[in-house]
């Protein structure tokens, strides 16, 4: 039986490099991932998830980079980039690209800022809820559609209806 298998981005001395969990350890490029999850799609279509840990921390030129690399290996294949961030890091340069790239974006917001703020702790040990609502409105000034990725805690299940309101208020579409 064949290993699953999956990449997460490294960041090593500004080379960004996708290392196979399941492979001997060795490294390969970006060119190189772009290049095998393309031709690999059984399909018309190609996915691309981008996730786990803070992937805008990869900046901007990499996901440049990949677009473009996907554009040369698409071969008449409809490519896909899904995103998962917190939106801290966003900027209008950041909304400018996501807006001409079509990338679905998935943001990570647990509720009001009591529920976020109690377990979207960076390693800092900042509180992050601020940031994140200030990049949604970025993300709602630029018009760039997001969904919601909001984890439901031990906490925050005894409140649905306070959930439902804050998203409803907030102008959350997804």
């Amino acid at each position: 039986m064949k290993k699953k298998k999956t990449r997460r981005i490294l960041n090593a001395e500004a080379a960004i490099l996708l290392h196979r969990e399941d492979s001997d350890g060795s490294a390969m490029s970006l060119d190189e991932y772009v290049k095998e999850q393309v031709a690999a799609a059984p399909g018309d279509e190609v996915n691309f998830y981008w996730h786990g840990g803070e992937p805008l921390e990869a900046g901007l030129a990499f996901f440049a980079q990949a677009v473009w690399l996907q554009q040369k290996y698409a071969a008449g294949k409809v490519i896909h980039n899904f995103l998962e961030t917190n939106a801290i890091l966003l900027d209008a340069e950041w909304c400018h690209f996501f807006k001409n790239t079509d990338f679905i974006l998935g943001v990570y917001l647990d509720g009001p800022q009591g529920f976020h703020d109690g377990y979207q702790q960076p390693v800092s040990g900042q509180m992050t809820w601020r940031e994140t609502v200030a990049g949604i409105h970025l993300l709602n000034q630029y018009m760039i559609p997001y969904n919601i990725v909001c984890r439901v805690t031990s906490e925050s299940v005894h409140y649905p209806a306070k959930l439902y309101r804050f998203f409803r208020n907030a102008g959350v579409k997804y």
